[in-house]
C-alpha cells in the first residue's frame, strides 16, 4: 500500500489489538500471544468514518521521545490480506510504517469517539498523559 488513504479505501476489517507492534503470525502450541486481540470491526459504515477519523494536522510538530509501551493498533485487513497498521501512541499522536515519524491527528477526539463506540474497552484515550 501507497498510502494510509489507499489502505483504509481497501480496506474491509480493522482487527484492533493492543501491543508494541502487530505480529499477524498465528500462535503456534505453548507459545504466548504477541498481541491481545481487543476487537474487530468490519461493518462499512463505521469503516466508512475511519478516515475522518485518522485525518492528520496539516501542521506536525516534532514529538517527544515515546518510550514503546503496549497500546491500541489498528491493523487495516482487505478480506485476509494486512494491508498495515496504525498504532495510537497517545494524545494525538499515532504512528505507522507509512511514516518516518509519529504524527498527530487533526481531531484525536474523533479517533476517541469512533473508538469508544465502535472497540469499547480499548484502552485508548486521546488526552495528553
Amino acid at each position: 500500500m501507497d498510502t494510509l488513504r489507499d489502505a483504509l479505501d481497501r480496506a474491509t476489517r480493522i482487527v484492533v489489538a493492543r501491543g508494541i507492534e502487530f505480529d499477524p503470525t498465528p500462535v503456534k502450541r505453548r507459545q504466548a500471544p504477541r498481541n491481545e486481540i481487543v476487537g474487530q470491526v468490519d461493518d462499512p459504515a463505521a469503516l466508512a468514518q475511519l478516515p475522518a477519523a485518522l485525518r492528520l494536522a496539516d501542521v506536525q510538530e516534532l514529538g517527544g521521545m515515546w518510550i514503546a509501551a503496549p497500546s491500541p493498533i489498528l491493523a487495516l485487513y482487505a478480506d485476509l490480506e494486512l494491508l498495515g497498521t496504525v498504532r495510537l501512541v497517545g494524545g494525538p499522536w499515532v504512528s505507522s510504517p507509512w511514516w518516518a515519524w509519529d504524527m498527530q491527528l487533526r481531531e484525536p477526539e474523533r479517533l476517541a469517539r469512533w473508538m469508544d463506540e465502535h472497540v469499547p474497552g480499548s484502552g485508548h484515550a486521546c488526552t495528553e498523559p
